[in-house]
């Protein structure tokens, strides 16, 4: 198919609209990766996804403007978009993401302080009765242990004395 040269620069301005979104795209892996740090695994995986996407989507834009064709140009304007994206677009907005992430985990962190630090003090004020019922029972424990052994011991002279006391009525008959 021949393309006037018309044409060829309304590709090549498409081609370097997909290089944006391409950067766009992957600035929303990163983005995602400073909100919630990833162990490295996981990292390679968003990877492998991001990859899947570009390829994908640059497989779907040329189906759609080209019916399949891959030029030299249209290469070079996807790599020149997502270049010019990341020397000047990339650089702003994740600095403002960082700085609004942060912000959130900060607020965040003040949030939890509110919720944390009363119940530190109830646990703390709880902590007061608890441990002199705690040192109360330990107290009391000695003398307990001792009379419920000897319980104990009671109940297994009473049940010998008992069966035996059995044994000899039924030996009598």
């Amino acid at each position: 198919m021949i393309l006037s040269v018309s044409e060829q620069a309304r590709l090549f301005l498409l081609a370097c609209t997909a290089g944006f979104a391409i950067g766009f795209v992957y600035d929303a892996f990163r983005i995602v990766r400073v909100a919630i740090p990833h162990p490295f695994v996981l990292i390679q995986l968003e990877d492998v996804l991001y990859w899947m996407l570009v390829i994908g989507g640059m497989f779907i834009f040329l189906q759609h403007v080209m019916d399949g064709e891959v030029r030299v140009y249209m290469v070079f304007g996807a790599f020149l978009g997502a270049l010019v994206y990341f020397l000047t677009f990339s650089v702003v907005i994740m600095a403002v993401s960082t700085t609004i992430i942060n912000f959130i985990k900060k607020v965040l962190a003040v949030l939890l302080n509110m919720i944390v630090v009363p119940l530190r003090l109830i646990l703390r004020i709880a902590a007061i009765p608890y441990s002199i019922v705690v040192s109360f029972v330990c107290v009391l424990s000695k003398p307990c242990k001792k009379l419920l052994q000897n319980s104990v011991a009671c109940v297994k002279i009473r049940r010998r004395k008992l069966c035996r006391d059995v044994s000899i009525i039924f030996r009598k008959r």
